[in-house]
């Protein structure tokens, strides 16, 4: 970041100011992964929807599909079949006005500590 010291999270524009989040409707997602050898199934015909504001936690075991789901809700992933949409516009590909990730793999700056990695995408965006 050239320098500059990272804002602290005090600095950053509340969440109240920014544009309204959409509501997030996931109908029917399935996500089949081929293999040389067989088909294995990921996710079978998965529906669920997020009201505008609301606050959503996916839990489950290793392997049941919850990285899978996130990176098609963020159009990361195009599904097999099903549709994802965000105010009623459906997710074909990364959209960062509209969708934001944090990925559980080490893409993360070891020099900084975890409050600073969450706000460098947003000081990028000068959000921050």
């Amino acid at each position: 970041m050239g320098g500059n010291a990272m804002q602290p999270l005090a600095n950053i524009t509340p969440l109240k100011s920014l544009p309204r989040a959409g509501a997030i409707e996931v109908r029917s997602v399935g996500q089949v992964f081929k293999t040389s050898t067989q088909d294995v199934v990921a996710l079978s015909d998965v529906s669920l929807e997020v009201k505008p504001g609301r606050f959503v936690v996916i839990v489950g075991p290793s392997g049941c599909g919850k990285s899978t789901l996130l990176m098609i809700m963020a159009g990361l992933r195009q599904q097999t079949s099903g549709t994802v949409t965000i105010n009623g516009a459906p997710i074909l590909k990364p959209d960062p006005d509209r969708v934001g990730v944090v990925f559980q793999e080490a893409s993360l700056f070891p020099w900084l500590t975890a409050e600073e990695n969450v706000e460098f995408p947003l000081a990028l965006r000068g959000v921050a």
